[in-house]
């Protein structure tokens, strides 16, 4: 027997972990019959009939329930895992998955975290997996970017963007609009003006456009060409005073191979300054969740992707059309 738990209070990243495992799971039934979801207003004993039945075509089945309640009680009917007749949901749903036969496996969600004195909790740890979603709070934000930094293998470091701007003298860029942005430390006119590297970063970070993260995207992609063309001119390589302290800037933004000589990265910025690929991580959809809208990655086109760059490869041409915002 195999049970999964999704729980907390991020509803939409709980959903998609139930989806994703559930299509892994019936990937290898034999027929669709052996696969079932159970409705919110089933009952325990629907539970166990669902959990207990032969399958047809495939030595197990696979059972969804979207709400672990549904393993428990109903208001009024007193549970046999009860004190004094106090009604004990969480004991009488562990009971039920003790039920499950070893053949079955049942993939269960929680739109609440549950403490881990919880027998459910305690029951899908002993014979299966748990994963525990916590809703993000804004001081949440800079360990939720550096987590996802450390699943691609990045460093997360805005200094460096800073004194490289800063290096080179400043970047030109031009929104269309007005920026104010309190958050991101900003108060920008509409069109073209030099940012110097605390207002490029704030530029880079900001959501306080029209369209928020997707402006964003777009706003850092341009950025990284200014920089790289910038970089790249003749008034910051034929000054002494704008390239070294550029190349000094990026030997601390960059990891490179202990053989390399600043000569290297002079290099390459000649390389960047031709026609240049800018990309992000393909979107697979947009929803929303309880902190508000949400975009999710192409899970498939994300992990080519991040493999390409791993290795050095080109990246294929169908992830580059499929990470264009729409």
């Amino acid at each position: 027997m195999a049970l999964y738990l999704f729980h907390g209070g991020e509803s939409y990243l709980i959903e998609r972990a139930f989806d994703e495992t559930w299509r892994k799971l019936t990937s290898s039934l034999e027929s669709e019959l052996d696969a079932e979801v159970l409705d919110p207003e089933s009952s325990p004993a629907d539970v166990l009939t669902a959990t207990n039945s032969v399958g047809f075509f495939s030595a197990g089945r696979v059972v969804g329930v979207r709400d672990w309640k549904t393993l428990a009680p109903r208001p009024g009917r007193r549970s046999r895992s009860s004190r004094d007749g106090a009604p004990d949901p969480a004991g009488e749903a562990a009971e039920i998955l003790a039920q499950v036969p070893e053949a079955t496996h049942l993939v269960l969600s929680a739109g609440a975290s549950l403490p881990p004195t919880n027998p459910v909790l305690t029951v899908v740890k002993a014979r299966g997996e748990a994963r525990e979603y916590q809703r993000l709070r804004r001081g949440d934000l800079f360990g939720w970017a550096a987590q996802r930094c450390r699943e691609v293998g990045l460093k997360l470091d805005n200094a460096a963007q800073r004194v490289l701007v800063d290096a080179v003298g400043g970047v030109t860029m031009c929104p269309a609009e007005p920026i104010n942005d309190p958050l991101a430390g900003i108060d920008l006119p509409a069109g073209c003006q030099k940012l110097d590297g605390r207002n490029a970063l704030g530029y880079v970070r900001t959501r306080a456009t029209p369209r928020a993260d997707l402006d964003r995207m777009i706003n850092q992609r341009q950025f990284m060409s200014a920089l790289l063309h910038r970089a790249a001119s003749p008034a910051v390589l034929l000054n002494p005073l704008r390239w070294y302290p550029m190349a000094h800037a990026a030997t601390g933004a960059l990891t490179v191979n202990q053989g390399d000589h600043i000569w290297d990265l002079a290099r390459l910025a000649w390389a960047l300054s031709g026609d240049i690929t800018t990309t992000t991580v393909p979107i697979g959809e947009f929803t929303s969740g309880d902190s508000g809208s949400v975009v999710v990655w192409n899970s498939d086109a994300a992990g080519r992707l991040f493999a390409a760059l791993t290795s050095d490869s080109p990246v294929p041409q169908d992830v580059l059309d499929a990470a264009q915002p729409g």
